[in-house]
């Protein structure tokens, strides 16, 4: 009798009978799939696992069935050609985790998207966000055959994995047992190369695992090679595709991020649950004379690499000190050399680590430097260093040596000043002034708290607690459930001997054995009821803030800085809490600057040429800058948008001005950003925001655009609404408040909303046709340059806008009532008023003293016409100006406008062009256009009324695919003064609906 518990074959189930869902598949399933792919002259396997041999495809309707459980695994065998990423991609993002498409080969890289290496971190941030539907749809096409990795992390639910790298089938089946005595078993098992396996679990928010190996047996054999490693966030893991040795698809279990397996699925496991099986699994490596171990040697950390490097002063001139790697990578065996003086295997990860190493450990004195000059001298100085350590030959020719030094420099330059990597620093904390603390009894202080908690909030899953950790500064959450467990008291507080202290648990005898854990959780959850529900506004992260209880204060995100002194982050006075995050580079110990250096790069900014008044824009543009450094202070956050043609200078502006003033606190980005990626990451963070390439030739373009314009839009306002979002964790909807202020930069401006244009200045460059007076221009731009960025100048900014901030405050509202007693609307006083405080206060010591000064500056500076000029059109006067240009859908009478018509109807003022003909024929002829629009006129003169036939196809037409369509476009000109709605008239034969109109106010003369 044959049991069938292992089925192979070439092809998906695509022409067979729908498949059960795979968890519940039984081996009669899969017989019956077999058969009816030896019916299909498919290529299918099955076979007979006690025999170790495939049945013949004859003895298959032989088959008797004994075993109902599910099969043991399923392997696939490789199609040449076929699709493996595309047809997998959408289910396993939408199942929860995060991934890429990854090359096939054993170099196992990020697929080229675009002739490009996928930068799945840097630009995507894969670790912490999943890619979007757009992301996906472009991968799909670009690389439809790649395997498919995953990204371990917070972005697929918290996972990391165990990899059991063994050779030795015995070890390899030992250490698995291990992993599930500690960890537990896990859904999710990877093969690749039996009896190598891969195992994902899931870490507790919070606690996620660091990266461990254990080498078990290194006695020089290849094929007895065994280590053990802890995959931590971060990393990538191939679970989808071909195997680049064996040339099959991986296996796995029935249950798989493509059958439905989600991170919730996996087993959770503990800091000590972990830690607990490496220890077993190292004293079961000691205690097997079989495995040879190697000598003890330095682990990698996140900090540095456990190897010597060499240091050489100031090379090439450069002014940079040189750092080289040892010629032999001892760790990871990455690179070798063959002689002991130059590198001659694995070329490509030496230089990338020769590059990584000098521009971290340069990194202040790069970022110190302009773009352009630091990608130069971090080229040069790696360049000089790899002549003369790298192995040069046909494949490694001067030419590639120098183009991939290039590369890589500028984009580790690129990485450093937009914060996605620190300079490196020994680890060295400052020190935080603290008070003496009080004498207190040893036993008191004891049982004092380390925690506090900062309320309740339902979820989808029940109720959630969140406490606020003094020791750590870090905000932790529980369920109800999990408080009364020791895991989760313990977490809270590590000291045994406060929990014994506070909740003894004693015999009958009254011996004290330790704590009662379950009292312990049932008082804490007992003390909520007393404590109001938690809110996540109370919540700070980086950034400048201004707080009712410490003043204006610099959250950098280990520190925060009050009146300049650094404390730690729980130790803030007040309501507010200010999370514990990784730190940002930030000069908190900088002197502000000056009045006259203030004044500089007003003169800075206003020698750039600005469409308009350039010393109006340029004070404007100034203001901007300090406005957003303090963006988490202000009342009101104004929005930038940087439009030129290419060849103009706004490439040149963002990488030498802007980007050097704002420094690491600004967060920047590209085009291909999403909505739900900026929000992410900028969480409760209050930065600054540079927007480059946010074009919108595309109808996606203008999507993924208009959504981050919402998100800037909701950011505006100190006190706006929160925004709303379901949590794709499955904890029910998450509360979103965005604190920045952003600038966009392209060739055209992306503004379509009246509602986005008023809360952002558009600043135009427009260079002069003559080149002589072009290259004077840029001449005093370079000069004004040199003296405007004095060292540490980024710091120095921020120092004044800190200091500043209650005086830009005042000055808001002051110049806010200047603007609307001149002519312009609240919203636009909000928008310019904000960075004209900003901007008065980089050069002045104080705000206005009078409402008469403050009037008189919006005059003389030319603030008030371009604000007025700048505040958008209502949306009813573009309807109407865009239904003027239409002509008749069949281009009678001259393709003659619906302006046009109306003048002849009402004004009897047709157009030239129709000469000589009667005026019955040319109003008769203008009835016609209108009429084949749905718009007629009734009346003339200024008395004429214009109808608008509010069911009309052609209309409805004009506005398709914009925010007016359907229905829309009429009930925004409703709004119009004097505009009707309810009544009918007759157009073209028929009696319709009608929206009637003014025709002073339709032809936008009222």
């Amino acid at each position: 009798m044959t049991v069938v518990k292992h089925v192979r074959r070439r092809d998906d189930f695509s022409d067979m009978r729908e498949p059960p869902e795979w968890a519940a598949l039984t081996v009669s399933d899969l017989a019956e799939m077999a058969r009816l792919a030896v019916m299909a002259h498919d290529e299918c396997e099955v076979w007979d696992d006690e025999e170790n041999v495939p049945m013949p495809a004859q003895e298959l309707e032989e088959v008797t069935l004994s075993d109902p459980d599910v099969p043991e695994r399923f392997e696939y065998l490789y199609r040449p050609g076929e699709n493996l990423f595309s047809d997998v991609s959408a289910v396993i993002v939408e199942n929860g985790w995060s991934i890429f498409p990854q090359e096939r080969d054993g170099r196992r890289a990020p697929a080229r998207i675009d002739g490009e290496p996928l930068r799945w971190k840097e630009v995507h941030h894969l670790d912490r966000v999943r890619p979007s539907d757009e992301l996906l749809t472009r991968w799909n096409l670009a690389a439809p055959t790649m395997n498919t990795a995953l990204v371990l992390g917070e972005a697929s639910g918290r996972t990391f994995a165990v990899d059991i790298d063994c050779k030795i089938s015995s070890v390899s089946k030992h250490v698995e047992a291990l992993a599930e005595k500690h960890l537990g078993a896990t859904l999710f098992r990877r093969v690749g190369r039996e009896p190598k396996v891969a195992l994902c679990y899931r870490y507790p928010e919070g606690q996620p695992p660091g990266y461990s190996d254990i080498i078990l047996n290194n006695d020089g054999e290849s094929h007895r090679k065994c280590a053990v490693e802890i995959l931590n966030p971060g990393r990538a893991l191939t679970i989808y595709g071909i195997h680049h040795e064996t040339r099959k698809y991986f296996q796995h279990n029935p249950r798989h991020p493509i059958t439905g397996l989600t991170p919730q699925d996996l087993p959770e496991v503990s800091p000590e649950a972990l830690k607990s099986f490496l220890e077993d699994v190292e004293a079961y490596a000691a205690s097997n004379p079989d495995l040879v171990r190697p000598e003890p040697r330095m682990r990698a950390s996140r900090t540095g690499t456990g190897q010597t490097l060499q240091l050489v002063e100031n090379p090439s001139g450069t002014g940079l000190t040189e750092y080289l790697p040892p010629l032999t990578d001892e760790r990871d065996q990455k690179w070798a050399s063959a002689d002991g003086e130059r590198v001659t295997s694995g070329r490509e990860a030496y230089l990338s680590r020769l590059v990584f190493y000098n521009a971290t450990r340069n990194g202040q004195a790069l970022l110190e430097m302009t773009g352009a000059l630091a990608v130069g001298s971090l080229t040069v100085l790696v360049r000089d260093a790899a002549r003369r350590t790298v192995y040069q030959d046909r494949k490694w020719s001067e030419e590639r040596l120098e183009s991939e030094t290039e590369r890589k420099a500028a984009r580790l330059v690129s990485q450093l000043r937009s914060g996605d990597i620190q300079p490196y620093v020994p680890r060295q904390r400052p020190a935080v002034p603290a008070a003496p603390a009080p004498a207190v009894d040893a036993d008191a202080e004891a049982l004092t708290r380390r925690f506090r908690c900062l309320g309740r909030r339902k979820n989808d899953r029940g109720e959630l607690v969140f406490y606020f950790m003094s020791s750590t500064s870090d905000i932790v959450q529980f369920s109800a459930e999990k408080l009364l467990r020791r895991a989760a008291l313990v977490q809270l507080d590590a000291r045994e001997d406060f929990w014994v202290g506070r909740f003894p648990k004693r015999t009958r005898d009254g011996v004290i054995t330790g704590a009662d854990w379950e009292r312990a959780g049932t008082e804490l959850i007992a003390e909520q009821g007393q404590i109001p529900l938690y809110d996540p506004e109370k919540v700070r992260g980086r950034g400048i803030w201004l707080d009712d209880t410490a003043g204006p204060v610099l959250h950098a995100g280990d520190r925060v800085y009050v009146d300049r002194k650094p404390i730690l982050p729980g130790a803030v006075p007040g309501d507010f809490i200010y999370d514990n995050l990784p730190p940002y580079r930030v000069d908190a110990d900088a002197t502000p600057l000056t009045d006259d250096e203030g004044q500089a790069l007003v003169n800075l900014m206003a020698s750039i040429s600005w469409t308009g008044n350039r010393e109006t824009y340029g004070l404007l543009m100034a203001g901007w800058i300090v406005a957003a450094s303090v963006c988490g202070g202000m009342p009101w956050r104004t929005h930038a948008w940087l439009v030129a043609d290419r060849g103009q200078g706004k490439s040149w502006l963002l990488d030498n001005i802007l980007s050097p003033l704002l420094g690491g606190h600004a967060l920047k980005v590209q085009g291909q950003t999403t909505e739900a990626a900026l929000r992410r990451i900028l969480g409760q963070d209050a930065r600054p925001v540079l927007f480059d390439e946010a074009e919108t030739q595309t109808h996606r373009d203008r999507e993924r655009i208009q959504s981050v314009l919402n998100l800037a839009r909701a950011a505006s306002s100190e006190n706006g609404p929160e925004m709303l979002k379901s949590s794709v964790e499955g904890d029910g909807v998450k509360a979103f408040r965005i604190r920045s202020s952003f600038l966009f930069q392209s060739i055209n401006n992306g503004l379509t909303q009246s509602a986005d244009e008023s809360r952002t200045i558009v600043f135009e460059i427009r260079q002069p046709s003559d080149m002589t007076e072009r290259t004077a221009r840029f001449d005093k731009t370079k000069a004004l340059l040199t003296k405007a960025m004095v060292p540490g100048v980024a710091g120095r900014l921020l120092a004044r806008a800190l200091q500043k901030l209650p005086e830009i405050r005042k000055a808001c509202e002051i110049f806010h009532r200047a603007l609307t007693r001149n002519g312009c609307d609240s919203r636009t006083g909000d928008t310019f008023g904000s960075v004209l405080a900003a901007g008065w206060l980089l050069r002045q010591p104080e705000a206005p003293l009078s409402d008469e000064h403050a009037d008189a500056i919006v005059r003389e500076l030319g603030i008030a016409d371009a604000a007025k000029m700048a505040e958008p059109e209502q949306d009813y006067e573009k309807i109407f100006g865009l239904i003027l240009q239409l002509t008749h859908p069949k281009g009678i009478h001259d393709d003659a406008t619906v302006a046009e018509a109306i003048r002849t109807i009402a004004f009897s003022n047709p157009p030239t062009r129709w000469g000589d003909f009667g005026d019955v024929w040319k109003t008769d002829g203008a009835k016609t256009v209108l009429a084949g629009l749905g718009i007629s006129v009734k009346g003339t003169g200024k008395e004429a009324v214009v109808s608008l036939a509010v069911g009309s196809i052609q209309l409805s037409r004009a506005f398709e695919g914009s925010m007016w369509a359907g229905e829309a476009w009429h009930r925004a000109a409703q709004r119009c003064p004097g505009a009707e709605k309810g009544g009918t008239a007759r157009i073209a034969g028929r009696v319709c609906k009608v929206l009637t109109v003014p025709v002073a106010a339709f032809m936008g003369e009222a």
